[in-house]
């Protein structure tokens, strides 16, 4: 501990350093995150009714937070669908068919 800094006062510093880094690093790769989860169910054909995994569209360089707080962002946005496996609390994931046109732009400025 820092001296003439009270351990409250220190754990609330570490804490609000911990919340800025998280929130620096999201504003900066979200939207690279994002583009990666569009691209992989657009490369595997996952399309409305045919479904992906969690565990599947997971990368090792990429944490299980950042991908679900950005598949959340995708599903509130309606790029993607979410639907909760039928045995397991996994949930699944598929691009909305209804958003084709502007995730197939999206494809293509990535590509170009």
């Amino acid at each position: 501990m820092i001296s003439g800094i009270s351990g409250r006062y220190h754990r609330s510093l570490d804490i609000l350093s911990q919340y800025l880094y998280i929130i620096s690093n999201i504003n900066k790769s979200m939207n690279e995150l994002e583009i990666y989860v569009i691209k992989k169910l657009f490369r595997g054909g996952y399309w409305g009714r045919r479904l992906l995994n969690f565990d599947d569209i997971k990368n090792p360089k990429i944490s299980r937070r950042d991908l679900a707080f950005a598949l959340k962002l995708l599903v509130r946005d309606s790029f993607i669908l979410m639907k909760k496996g039928d045995r397991s609390s996994v949930f699944r994931y598929s691009l909305n068919p209804k958003k084709k046109k502007e995730i197939e732009d999206i494809i293509a400025e990535e590509f170009c």
